[in-house]
């Protein structure tokens, strides 16, 4: 698989790797490696999540929410984990006591959030484009 040799050629960690396909290209894999996808009853809980299996060291899941058709090729996403650091925090809350129509209290606050890709780990992530 040549996505492995790209991550083992940039010395992406081994463990907690993550592609993430379209769903129309889920139901290809069987026929396209000959592989029998049996998950064990413990993984009952990640198949409800996209989970289908592990394939050369790559945990697979699919999703519906990527895009793309036939013509200019379905985007796939391969990651380790480690690849983005992600932040939140509420900074602020209150109780808003007066309401349109007095209907009770509302719960107002400020949330923030927001990720980074330090530089040495942008090879810790692709996007493939896929063709059926």
């Amino acid at each position: 698989m040549k996505l492995k040799q790209l991550f083992d050629d940039n010395e992406v960690p081994l463990e907690n790797r993550k592609l993430v396909i379209p769903a129309v290209v889920e139901t290809l894999i069987p026929r396209a490696t000959n592989i029998a996808l049996q998950t064990e009853s413990s993984y009952q809980e990640l198949i409800k999540k996209g989970f289908i299996n592990t394939i050369a060291g790559f945990d697979i899941f699919s999703s519906a929410r990527l895009t793309g058709d036939n013509v200019n090729g379905y985007h796939a996403l391969a990651v380790q984990t480690n690849w983005q650091t992600f932040a939140d925090k509420v900074l602020e809350s209150e109780i808003e006591e007066t309401l349109i129509g007095n209907f009770g209290a509302a719960y107002k606050d400020l949330y923030v959030y927001g990720s980074k890709v330090k530089d040495n780990r942008r090879k810790f992530a692709c996007e493939l484009f896929c063709y059926v």
